[in-house]
């Protein structure tokens, strides 16, 4: 609906509602002016009755009251409605209650560099395997064994054999000479 509604004086009803169809969202021409015109529902009557009661309660209890203390109030108010539908209704509007605890302070300013910048990540140790998978990484070595193989040649040295490339022959990670020859 909002989406035709935000559109619909530049392009028309019936053009979006083409396009819409195309791309497998069917909707009928009819069916957006019958639910534009159709009356509300009772629940959307009664939530915009309560959101004006809920704001009301929250604004008077100075912003601290959550959902549990604004749902008792109501009700001593006899303002009959479910604790669930506070809850939802205050979630729509943005409202939360204030929270128990005690509020950080920033004291300093290497406190508020502490708490606002992300920490940086840690360079990778030479020799790791991730260090040579990514060719086009600037720390890649530049003598022509920046192959994408190498991390798995570094990765499988312990089990004996090394496979670095397809055009490679396998070697013995112990003498670093062909397999199959002595």
């Amino acid at each position: 609906m909002a989406f035709i509604d935000e559109r619909r004086g530049r392009f028309g009803v019936q053009p979006i509602c083409d396009v819409l169809r195309e791309h497998g969202v069917g909707i009928a021409p009819n069916t957006y002016h019958v639910a534009r015109n159709r009356a509300p529902s009772k629940r959307a009557s009664r939530d915009e009755e309560l959101m004006v009661e809920v704001q009301r309660v929250f604004d008077e209890n100075l912003f601290v009251y959550g959902a549990d203390k604004v749902w008792t109030q109501l009700n001593r108010e006899n303002i009959r409605v479910a604790r669930c539908t506070v809850e939802r209704l205050m979630r729509h509007m943005g409202l939360c209650g204030a929270r128990r605890g005690k509020a950080f302070t920033v004291t300093t300013t290497s406190d508020i560099r502490r708490h606002t910048e992300r920490a940086k990540p840690n360079p990778p140790r030479s020799g790791h395997a991730s260090y040579y998978t990514n060719p086009t990484q600037n720390n890649a070595p530049t003598d022509g064994s920046n192959c994408e193989c190498l991390g798995v040649r570094l990765h499988r040295r312990h089990r004996g054999l090394v496979l670095p490339c397809a055009h490679d022959s396998p070697t013995d990670a112990k003498t670093s000479q062909p397999v199959g020859e002595s």
